[in-house]
């Protein structure tokens, strides 16, 4: 993959030789300030000494200072300085908001000297997950440019469809034999599995590392979990009390997109920032700002997210839960209603009083997630030119179009009649049910079926 910065910078092995201070923060060691203080002064000496230069020891701000400028005059040219990963200290402490402010403090100084500095630098790039605001981790270090949503750079963290079939067309034949499926399967599988991240311009991108590791095992599964679901993010779903279907179609500025500090976290901005969410659309306004509207990259990172949820709404997780979901699932696919009632009733009623929640989206999250999790194809607040229905689920002979309500399922069927929610469906080969699910509130959950001639 050509890498083509916008600075006009190819060669980092040449910059390494020519004058490049690298730090990588995700090898810095100690959870209290003083630690990782120590540990960038021991970066520093480091680097100094690949550098062939001296740096006498002081304090951090000092010692920084005095690296960048003997570098510049050692080599004769400005100093690059590369830092890879440049929230990890904080990130790693983010559940715990006084400590991550004090390690960003730590860093808020050490990063200010690339400001003082300027002179003696010719370029500074910084990679990281969390996209922090400047005021709280850049103060006053306002040439930076941020390149998160810039064109140029939008295929670079990723393999887009035309360079995985440049390079890997083999392997992927070869996961096709395994799975004994047809190759042109196997390219429809993997994209709905590891395709899908998109920055808002060029072609959308696979993640490197899930779709290596499935050519590698032979074998279609998800790994997102490979890398750690941040506790951060579970804990604000809990909090918020937010529905998985309140993030899909969300549509936000990229004001919103960026966190605000260590203890101002937007739900919203974490997810995109942490890749469960992505772009998937932009929209242009009657001003130039632009808006994004969101959605899960997905079906591996969609089924890792759920399953996680699933720990919210079930005390016996995901897991457990996945026996419960197939139940249903199989009863509707096979048409039998009664067994499709009794089996959600169960379910609903095997939640904890003390959980249960008057809201309508609690119970349809709940649905949701355990059909999602079976692999179902349902499509959840689905849009029609009457509005948005609350779920549609496809079987091979049949679409179920449903609704939820807290009091009656006979509401729920009036509301999917008067809204005219199942139109789009009437005029298809496979027959049209509605169903409406209802009696949340008295925790007597049950369902009308009404079928469309």
């Amino acid at each position: 993959m050509d890498l083509k910065l916008p600075l006009g910078i190819q060669d980092f092995a040449a910059l390494r030789r020519d004058g490049c201070v690298y730090v990588d923060m995700s090898l810095q060691t100690g959870s209290s300030p003083e630690a990782l203080e120590e540990s960038l002064r021991q970066t520093i000496l480091d680097a100094a000494r690949s550098l062939d230069v001296t740096v006498a020891s002081a304090g951090l701000v000092k010692m920084f200072e005095g690296l960048l400028r003997s570098v510049a005059v050692r080599h004769g040219t400005p100093a690059v300085v590369i830092v890879d990963e440049y929230d990890k200290p904080i990130a790693d402490r983010i559940t715990d908001p006084p400590a991550a402010g004090a390690l960003r403090d730590v860093l808020r100084d050490f990063y200010g000297v690339l400001k003082a500095c300027d002179e003696h630098l010719r370029m500074v790039f910084l990679t990281g997950v969390s996209r922090f605001a400047r005021v709280s981790i850049f103060s006053g270090l306002n040439q930076l440019r941020d390149l998160t949503l810039t064109p140029d750079v939008a295929e670079v963290c990723g393999y887009t469809a035309e360079e995985l079939r440049r390079y890997l067309t083999p392997a992927v034949e070869a996961l096709a034999l395994r799975l004994k499926i047809s190759v042109p399967d196997t390219w429809a599988e993997i994209e709905r599995y590891y395709d899908g991240y998109w920055w808002g311009a060029g072609d959308r991108l696979y993640n490197p590392w899930s779709l290596l590791s499935s050519l590698a095992d032979g074998t279609l599964r998800g790994y997102w979990f490979a890398s750690g679901t941040p506790t951060l993010l579970v804990d604000s779903i809990r909090e918020q009390r937010a529905a998985p279907e309140d993030f899909e179609g969300r549509e936000v500025g990229e004001l919103a997109l960026e966190a605000a500090d260590v203890d101002r976290w937007d739900l919203t901005a974490l997810l995109w920032q942490t890749g469960y969410l992505t772009i998937r659309e932009v929209l242009h306004g009657p001003t130039m700002l632009r808006r994004y509207r969101l959605g899960y990259p997905n079906l591996e990172v969609r089924q890792a997210w759920f399953e996680r949820l699933m720990d919210l709404y079930l005390p016996r997780g995901a897991e457990r839960a996945r026996p419960e979901a197939d139940a249903p699932m199989d009863a509707l696919y096979r048409g039998d209603r009664h067994g499709f009632e009794q089996r959600i009733r169960a379910l609903y009623s095997s939640i904890p009083h003390q959980i249960h929640l008057p809201r309508e989206a609690y119970y349809h999250s709940l649905f949701h997630l355990t059909l999602a999790l079976m692999g179902a194809e349902i499509r959840s607040e689905e849009s029609t030119d009457k509005g948005r229905l609350d779920a549609v689920v496809e079987t091979p002979n049949r679409v179920y179009v449903i609704e939820f309500k807290l009091d009656s399922p006979e509401t729920a069927i009036s509301q999917i009649e008067s809204k005219g929610y199942a139109d789009p469906w009437r005029r298809r080969s496979r027959g049209v049910t509605l169903l409406g699910v209802g009696g949340f509130a008295e925790r007597a959950v049950s369902c009308r079926w009404k079928d469309l001639e």
